[in-house]
């Protein structure tokens, strides 16, 4: 599992800032590569996947072939920049598990934002928000995802039953 943080320059000037979680502390990251592909697989899973949280926060989900997840979180913390604009706060969590989701959000997001010099301290409401969200997608998904093979297993059971049925 991989987390990535991004927000924009709050002076508008400045490199944008992207960050690497690792031990749940943010990690500027420098490479341009690494911002560029991460920034794709953002992008790519914003424009692809239907958004199921609203409000403050709005969250991107993808189940991968290896049944792990990836998950897109764009959060409004209320921070803004030198204009006075928004300045969205986007979390990329790479192929986790639901065993996986024990991450402090709330102390991750407000490390990012003292090292970036973001001056708002998180609405902890957000951030439970954030937290009860995804466990509840990750639940949604494999429940369909188990009602999914229910009925495919009763579909083979009828085709079964009509080819036992169609044979005598």
């Amino acid at each position: 599992m991989k987390i990535y943080l991004f927000s924009q320059a709050l002076d508008n000037k400045s490199e944008d800032d992207w960050f690497e979680a690792k031990n749940q502390k943010p990690i500027r990251i420098h490479d341009e590569n690494t911002t560029a592909i991460v920034n794709n697989k953002i992008f790519e899973l914003c424009s692809t996947k239907e958004i199921l949280a609203e409000n403050e926060l709005k969250i991107f989900h993808s189940l991968n072939p290896d049944q792990s997840n990836n998950a897109v979180l764009i959060i409004d913390l209320n921070d803004k920049d030198v204009n006075g604009r928004r300045s969205l706060t986007t979390v990329f969590i790479e192929r986790f598990h639901e065993r996986d989701l024990n991450i402090d959000f709330s102390a991750m997001l407000n490390e990012f934002k003292f090292v970036t010099g973001r001056k708002v301290k998180s609405n902890n409401t957000t951030i439970d928000k954030l937290n009860s969200t995804i466990k509840l997608v990750l639940k949604k998904k494999a429940m369909r995802k188990k009602n999914s093979l229910v009925l495919i297993g009763v579909i083979s059971l009828l085709i079964l039953l009509m080819l036992v049925i169609g044979l005598k």
